[in-house]
């Protein structure tokens, strides 16, 4: 659960510190989740995982169900779905 709140917040604009404080986390944990994050999607970079969502959830041609399985079940499991 933590690491959807931390993918949620990065894609809302949040910085690790601001997400600690918001979560109430140190920001260590904050990165720790966000590196597990990275690894699930299998990017490399704050950007990335942000364009991953806007494609998925803003995109009116791209439905979730295009993505490869891996993507899917961790976009549904965050809430990024246009279903």
């Amino acid at each position: 659960q933590r690491e959807a709140d931390v993918a949620r917040l990065i894609c809302e604009g949040l910085s690790d510190k601001e997400i600690a404080r918001k979560l109430s986390l140190s920001p260590h944990t904050v990165k720790d989740h966000l590196k597990k994050v990275y690894s699930k999607f299998r990017v490399h970079a704050r950007a990335q995982l942000v364009s991953l969502n806007v494609q998925i959830v803003l995109s009116p041609t791209i439905s979730i169900s295009t993505y490869p399985n891996m993507y899917r079940a961790q976009a549904l499991r965050l809430g990024w779905t246009t279903l």
